[in-house]
């Protein structure tokens, strides 16, 4: 049996918005931002508490009607230029 290697996704069903496309968005933006715990992973991909922060506030920016501009800029205002992959 050969075995492939599938990218990593941490983000827990409740998480997910209702929104297919604002999903899809959040998704894609999670994806950019870097998991300031085990900043080898995006916050799409981390299992930490804090990444799960990060993606319950990204959701919650895009609900808003905010940009992906301005919730990254808020993401890397909060915690550093490190928070950008």
């Amino acid at each position: 049996f050969m075995l492939l290697a599938l990218p990593a996704f941490a983000f827990e069903a409740s998480e997910q918005l209702p929104d297919p496309a604002a999903e899809a968005r959040a998704r894609a933006l999670s994806q950019h931002i870097r998991c300031v715990v085990c900043q080898a992973e995006s916050i799409d991909e981390s299992q930490a508490l804090l990444a799960q922060d990060m993606r319950r506030y990204l959701r919650q920016g895009i609900v808003a009607g905010k940009s992906d501009a301005a919730i990254l800029a808020d993401l890397q205002q909060k915690y550093g230029d490190k928070v950008l992959m």
